[in-house]
């Protein structure tokens, strides 16, 4: 295990309005804000995302599209990546999207969050952590670099 201890900074909370990308709203709004660090909880309604799902043994993902009404609670964080000379904010989302008929789709939030009425959301900076996103050579995947 490795850490890094730091503090809270500035609250935010957002409404994201009917067929709002949510996704892409978070990342505009992060980079706006100059937030380098953040946790994140979500509550609301989409009517149409991508999930991702890892799959072993070669560190791929599985790709879920979900067109479909469905109840969202959610928990993630911001940080930024550096690609060349390109520096990005990184929403990292986990989800838990509940169907009728009492059916329930988890997984990593992708390409988009298309609100469906509304969804809420808390945005908590993270201060005085230092911390980005880096590849992990052996998965691909980036990875906070505490």
């Amino acid at each position: 295990m490795r850490f890094k201890q730091g503090s809270i900074g500035r609250v935010f909370l957002l409404r994201f309005d009917e067929g709002e990308d949510a996704l892409a709203g978070l990342k505009k709004f992060a980079a706006s804000k100059k937030i380098r660090a953040a946790w994140l909880q979500v509550l609301g309604a989409t009517r149409s995302t991508e999930l991702v799902s890892p799959n072993k043994p070669n560190h791929t993902t599985l790709q879920l599209p979900y067109s479909d009404l469905m109840e969202v609670v959610a928990i993630g964080n911001i940080f930024w990546k550096k690609t060349g000379r390109k520096e990005e904010p990184v929403i990292h989302l986990h989800a838990a999207l509940g169907k009728r008929g009492n059916s329930t789709r988890t997984g990593c939030v992708r390409e988009k969050l298309e609100t469906y009425a509304f969804l809420e959301v808390l945005v908590l900076e993270l201060k005085g952590l230092g911390i980005g996103r880096i590849q992990d050579s052996s998965t691909g995947f980036f990875k906070i670099n505490v």
